[in-house]
């Protein structure tokens, strides 16, 4: 795969709060998110679709109902199973 680049999504381990991306995008996008969250579909072999959706979901990459857990570690999107 080429790569571009890599943009972090950490909750509070940026240097400073403009290099926290999603934290910026949550308080200033135009048009606003409709909710501060974002969601990562990851197809099942390497040449299949992904993307990363900002603001919301897309129920139809959803397999189930969405499930909420608690962060493991604070600062890092860790959970356990």
């Amino acid at each position: 795969a080429e790569w571009d680049g890599i943009m972090g999504l950490g909750q509070s381990v940026s240097d400073a709060p403009e290099f926290n991306i999603f934290g910026v995008l949550a308080a200033n996008s135009t048009p606003s998110m409709k909710m501060p969250v974002f969601a990562v579909y990851l197809g099942q072999d390497i040449q299949d679709e992904a993307e990363i959706t900002f603001g919301g979901v897309r129920q139809e990459r959803m397999a189930g109902p969405m499930t909420w857990v608690p962060v493991y570690t604070e600062g890092y999107w860790q959970f356990q199973f």
